[in-house]
C-alpha cells in the first residue's frame, strides 16, 4: 500500500496532459499511487494516459461524463494511502511538492489538510505571477476569503476525510473545493506551506461568461452559509474584488463586520478596492 495516492480527474486535456502526469510520476517522493480519472475525453487524453505503463498509475474510465466533484469523491474511496494530493491535468507539479507535504504532515498531525503556494503560468507555460497562501495566524483570520487553499495543491489526510464523510458536495460544478475547505475548518486544522509547490495554468478562454456567472453565484452562496453576518451579493463581490458597486465606504464597513480586525490585510484589501472602484469610475466617465 502507498502512503499517497494523488487523485486526478481529466477532461479534454490533451494539450498539457503528458506534463502534468510527468510531473507526479518525477516526484522524488516515489511511494505513491496515481489514480487517474478520465470523464469521457473526447480528445486523445485517454490515448495519451494509456501511454504510459508505470505500476503507480491506476487508470479508471467514467462510462458517463459525472463531472469533477463526483470524479474526485470517486477517486477519494478508491484511494488506499494515509494521504490525498489532489493534481489538475493542466498543472505541473514542482518535483519536491509530494516529499515536503508528507514532512510537514507526518511532523503535524494536527492539520488535516495542507495546500501551498503556486507560480501562475499562461497556456505555453510563460511566467505570469507567484500567489504566496496564507498560513498560519493570517490564515485563521481569512479562511472565509475564497480560496483558503489552492485546490491543485492540496494534500489531505485520507481516514479523516472518509470517517466524517467530508466529500465534496456534488451538487457544485464549481467552488466545490471552497465549500469543502469551510466545511472542514469547522472540526479541524488547515493550513499552507509557504513554498511554491505548483505551476498553476491560467487559461484565458477556458471559462465562459455563464461558468463565470455560475462559479460567482456558488461562491457567494458558499460565503453567505459561512459569514458571521448576513451579506448581500453585491457585499460579497466588493469583499472578493469581483464588482464594484459599492461605495469604497460601504466595502470597508462590511470587509471589517466579516473579519473582525483592522489589520495590514484589512487596509490592503480596502486600498485596492477604493482605488480599482475610482479608476473604473472614471474610465466610464471618459
Amino acid at each position: 500500500m502507498s502512503k499517497v495516492s494523488v487523485v486526478m480527474s481529466v477532461y479534454n486535456c490533451e494539450d498539457y496532459l503528458e506534463k502534468s502526469i510527468e510531473s507526479i510520476l518525477e516526484q522524488t517522493y516515489a511511494d505513491l499511487e496515481f489514480i487517474i480519472i478520465d470523464d469521457c475525453s473526447t480528445d486523445s487524453s485517454i490515448a495519451i494516459i494509456e501511454s504510459y505503463h508505470d505500476e503507480r498509475i491506476k487508470f479508471i474510465k467514467n462510462e458517463r461524463n459525472i463531472g469533477l466533484s463526483a470524479s474526485l469523491n470517486k477517486g477519494i474511496r478508491i484511494a488506499s494511502g494515509k494521504y490525498i494530493a489532489r493534481m489538475d491535468a493542466d498543472d505541473i507539479s514542482l518535483l519536491d511538492r509530494l516529499k515536503k507535504q508528507v514532512n510537514f504532515m507526518d511532523s503535524n498531525p494536527d492539520v488535516v489538510v495542507l495546500g501551498g503556494s503556486f507560480q501562475a503560468i499562461d497556456e505555453r507555460g510563460n511566467y505570469l505571477y507567484v500567489h504566496h497562501s496564507l498560513s498560519g495566524v493570517k490564515l485563521a483570520r481569512y479562511y472565509l476569503y475564497p480560496s483558503p487553499l489552492a485546490h491543485p495543491t492540496v494534500m489531505m489526510r485520507r481516514d479523516v476525510i472518509v470517517n466524517n464523510n467530508l466529500f465534496y458536495d456534488e451538487q457544485y460544478s464549481s467552488a466545490q473545493d471552497y465549500d469543502l475547505w469551510l466545511r472542514i475548518i469547522k472540526k479541524f486544522k488547515i493550513d499552507n506551506l509557504p513554498d511554491v509547490l505548483l505551476r498553476y495554468r491560467v487559461q484565458k478562454n477556458s471559462i465562459s461568461v455563464a461558468k463565470r456567472q455560475e462559479q460567482q453565484d456558488n461562491t457567494y452562496k458558499i460565503f453567505r452559509k459561512n459569514s458571521p453576518v448576513p451579506i448581500t451579493y453585491d457585499e460579497c463581490m466588493a469583499i472578493i474584488h469581483r464588482k464594484y458597486v459599492l461605495s469604497p465606504w460601504r466595502q470597508a464597513v462590511i470587509m471589517h463586520k466579516v473579519f473582525q480586525t483592522f489589520d495590514y490585510m484589512y487596509w490592503r484589501n480596502v486600498t485596492g478596492y477604493a482605488v480599482r472602484y475610482v479608476m473604473e469610475r472614471l474610465h466610464c466617465n471618459k
